[in-house]
């Protein structure tokens, strides 16, 4: 009964023309170097990744003892 459900939902997502206009956007957004958004999306996680490791960085100095 669930694999039966389950593969009527993956048929029901390949024929939708909303999940595929969906997939279609992430896989240029990702992976196509030529998609105009992409450098911006590369330049934020570039970003997040950076602020991330300086705030981890900042929590980890604060945390441990000066001799």
């Amino acid at each position: 009964m669930i694999k039966r459900l389950i593969v009527n939902a993956s048929y029901a997502l390949q024929t939708s023309k909303r999940y595929q206009a969906n997939k279609h956007f992430f896989y240029n957004l990702l992976e196509n170097d030529k998609y105009r958004y992409k450098k911006y999306i590369d330049i934020l996680m570039m970003a997040l990744i950076f602020i991330s490791v300086a705030v981890l960085i900042r929590e980890v100095s604060l945390f441990t003892p000066l001799k």
